[in-house]
């Protein structure tokens, strides 16, 4: 990305001919921004992520890279709140409007779907994650929140097997007892309005935190680790899982 102070798309152009001409590498313009939002790195968030970012193009449209709208295992409720909080947040015409008025409005919409979320009244569908069932289900050692869906649904008679798309939804996310966290989609009644609020909490900061913005000012605590967190650390040992179980079939058939 670069960056220079009332350029046009011609300087850009311009600047993308000089470099492929001295260098003979193809190059093209991809994106010219208003203003662009670089995100912190999760690792370290005293450096900015290139490909974690949020901008509005000249042409008035909105552009992301890296957040949770790309994901296909978020509930449709959280990526609608998302989509609507980049809307508001880059509605202003300049980088200033933004941090002066735009902010402001953002988090007021953020409380305002808090109080949705915890009312109760959002209907299951928008809730729904979900997470494809890698391996068959007596594979697995962990009884990750899909895994458990997929046992339920297994005993109300419903086949499951590998390559499958489980759809469940956060029930009851402090039970002692595993199984009535989650259940799946299809059978949940109610949801965990608290593990939900915390999920919106986690998208409202990935996107607003670089503004200085904190659920602690909705009157929620920091928690060690957003629910985007969770599913990459529940992928990486499902990984390690697939690994085991192939090295597995590999002695078995020597």
């Amino acid at each position: 990305m670069v960056k220079r102070q009332n350029a046009n798309l011609k300087d850009f152009l311009g600047l993308s001919d000089k470099i492929e001409s001295e260098t003979g590498f193809g190059i093209s313009l991809a994106h010219q921004y208003r203003y662009l939002v670089l995100l912190p790195q999760e690792a370290d968030p005293q450096i900015e992520a290139a490909r974690k970012f949020y901008g509005k193009l000249t042409d008035g449209s909105i552009y992301y890279r890296g957040i949770e709208l790309r994901r296909h295992d978020y509930p449709v409720f959280l990526k609608r709140f998302q989509h609507k909080l980049l809307l508001i947040l880059l509605e202003a015409a300049t980088a200033e409007n933004v941090t002066r008025n735009q902010v402001r409005r953002a988090v007021e919409y953020a409380q305002q779907s808090l109080e949705r979320v915890l009312s109760g009244n959002l209907a299951i569908s928008e809730l729904v994650i979900s997470k494809t069932l890698r391996m068959p289900i007596e594979r697995y050692h962990s009884l990750f929140p899909h895994v458990l869906a997929a046992m339920q649904l297994r005993e109300s008679k419903k086949t499951v097997t590998p390559g499958d798309l489980v759809d469940y939804v956060y029930v009851d996310g402090e039970q002692v007892n595993p199984m009535k966290r989650v259940a799946p989609a299809e059978i949940a009644q109610t949801y965990d309005t608290e593990k939900y609020a915390e999920m919106l909490l986690d998208v409202a900061e990935s996107i607003l935190a670089v503004f200085g913005f904190s659920r602690t000012q909705l009157g929620f605590q920091r928690r060690p680790r957003s629910f985007l967190e969770e599913l990459q650390g529940e992928r990486g040992k499902e990984v390690l899982l697939e690994l085991e179980s192939l090295e597995g079939d590999v002695k078995n058939i020597q």
